[in-house]
Protein backbone atom coordinates (compact mmCIF):
# COMPACT_ATOMS: atom_id res chain seq x y z
CA UNK A 1 0.00 0.00 0.00
CA UNK A 2 2.54 2.43 0.34
CA UNK A 3 4.27 2.26 -2.80
CA UNK A 4 4.63 5.91 -4.89
CA UNK A 5 3.58 3.91 -8.58
CA UNK A 6 0.61 3.23 -6.47
CA UNK A 7 -0.32 6.69 -5.47
CA UNK A 8 0.56 7.76 -8.88
CA UNK A 9 -1.98 5.84 -10.22
CA UNK A 10 -4.43 6.61 -7.84
CA UNK A 11 -3.79 10.08 -8.68
CA UNK A 12 -4.43 9.56 -12.29
CA UNK A 13 -8.02 7.59 -11.50
CA UNK A 14 -9.17 11.02 -9.06
CA UNK A 15 -8.77 12.79 -12.20
CA UNK A 16 -10.44 10.82 -14.40
CA UNK A 17 -13.35 10.97 -11.99
CA UNK A 18 -12.83 14.85 -11.56
CA UNK A 19 -13.29 14.71 -14.62
CA UNK A 20 -16.18 12.32 -14.61
CA UNK A 21 -17.74 15.11 -12.26
CA UNK A 22 -17.16 13.18 -8.80
CA UNK A 23 -15.57 15.70 -7.41
CA UNK A 24 -15.79 14.25 -4.09
CA UNK A 25 -14.57 10.72 -4.82
CA UNK A 26 -11.72 12.29 -6.66
CA UNK A 27 -10.40 14.30 -3.97
CA UNK A 28 -10.91 11.48 -1.04
CA UNK A 29 -8.83 9.14 -3.27
CA UNK A 30 -6.43 12.26 -4.02
CA UNK A 31 -5.81 12.63 -0.57
CA UNK A 32 -4.73 8.96 -0.32
CA UNK A 33 -2.65 9.53 -2.66
CA UNK A 34 -1.07 12.36 -1.26
CA UNK A 35 -0.61 10.47 2.21
CA UNK A 36 1.17 7.77 0.53
CA UNK A 37 3.37 9.69 -1.64
CA UNK A 38 4.53 11.95 0.97
CA UNK A 39 5.50 9.17 3.09
CA UNK A 40 7.85 7.37 0.41
CA UNK A 41 8.64 9.95 -1.15
CA UNK A 42 9.29 12.64 1.97
CA UNK A 43 7.11 15.81 2.03
CA UNK A 44 8.76 18.22 -0.09
CA UNK A 45 8.81 16.09 -2.98
CA UNK A 46 7.89 18.48 -6.32
CA UNK A 47 4.79 15.68 -7.35
CA UNK A 48 3.50 16.29 -4.00
CA UNK A 49 2.74 20.04 -5.20
CA UNK A 50 0.67 19.17 -8.54
CA UNK A 51 -1.25 17.10 -6.29
CA UNK A 52 -2.09 19.56 -4.02
CA UNK A 53 -2.82 22.23 -7.21
CA UNK A 54 -5.38 19.59 -7.86
CA UNK A 55 -6.99 19.06 -4.54
CA UNK A 56 -7.03 23.26 -4.32
CA UNK A 57 -8.56 23.58 -7.85
CA UNK A 58 -11.30 20.56 -7.18
CA UNK A 59 -11.95 22.21 -3.38
CA UNK A 60 -12.23 25.86 -5.82
CA UNK A 61 -14.98 24.24 -8.00
CA UNK A 62 -17.01 23.07 -5.01
CA UNK A 63 -16.71 26.65 -3.82
CA UNK A 64 -14.79 26.05 -0.67
CA UNK A 65 -13.18 28.90 -0.47
CA UNK A 66 -10.69 27.89 2.83
CA UNK A 67 -9.68 24.79 1.70
CA UNK A 68 -8.94 25.78 -1.37
CA UNK A 69 -6.79 28.41 -0.52
CA UNK A 70 -5.12 25.51 2.44
CA UNK A 71 -4.17 23.27 -0.59
CA UNK A 72 -2.64 26.03 -2.98
CA UNK A 73 -0.76 27.13 0.07
CA UNK A 74 0.90 23.78 0.76
CA UNK A 75 1.75 23.64 -2.88
CA UNK A 76 2.97 26.43 -2.97
CA UNK A 77 5.08 25.96 0.05
CA UNK A 78 6.65 22.73 -1.47
CA UNK A 79 7.21 24.73 -4.73
CA UNK A 80 9.36 27.54 -2.19
CA UNK A 81 11.52 24.23 -0.64
CA UNK A 82 14.75 24.75 -1.08
CA UNK A 83 15.20 21.00 -2.36
CA UNK A 84 12.95 22.08 -5.32
CA UNK A 85 15.18 24.93 -6.98
CA UNK A 86 15.12 23.29 -10.40
CA UNK A 87 10.93 23.66 -10.16
CA UNK A 88 10.78 27.28 -9.07
CA UNK A 89 10.74 28.47 -12.05
CA UNK A 90 6.63 27.20 -12.64
CA UNK A 91 4.11 30.13 -12.34
CA UNK A 92 1.21 27.70 -11.71
CA UNK A 93 2.17 27.27 -7.88
CA UNK A 94 1.61 31.47 -8.00
CA UNK A 95 -1.86 31.09 -10.55
CA UNK A 96 -3.35 28.36 -8.02
CA UNK A 97 -2.85 30.63 -4.88
CA UNK A 98 -4.22 34.03 -6.33
CA UNK A 99 -7.65 31.88 -8.19
CA UNK A 100 -8.00 30.21 -4.81
CA UNK A 101 -7.81 33.56 -2.89
CA UNK A 102 -10.27 34.65 -5.96
CA UNK A 103 -12.66 32.12 -4.73
CA UNK A 104 -13.59 34.32 -1.85
CA UNK A 105 -15.14 37.01 -4.75
CA UNK A 106 -18.26 34.86 -5.99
Amino acid sequence: DQDPILALSNATIAYLLFDLGHVDSAISIQKKSIEIYSQTMGVAHPVLGILYINLSMWHKVKHECDSAIYYAKKAYTIHCHPLNAAYQKSSIYYETLAESYSCMRN
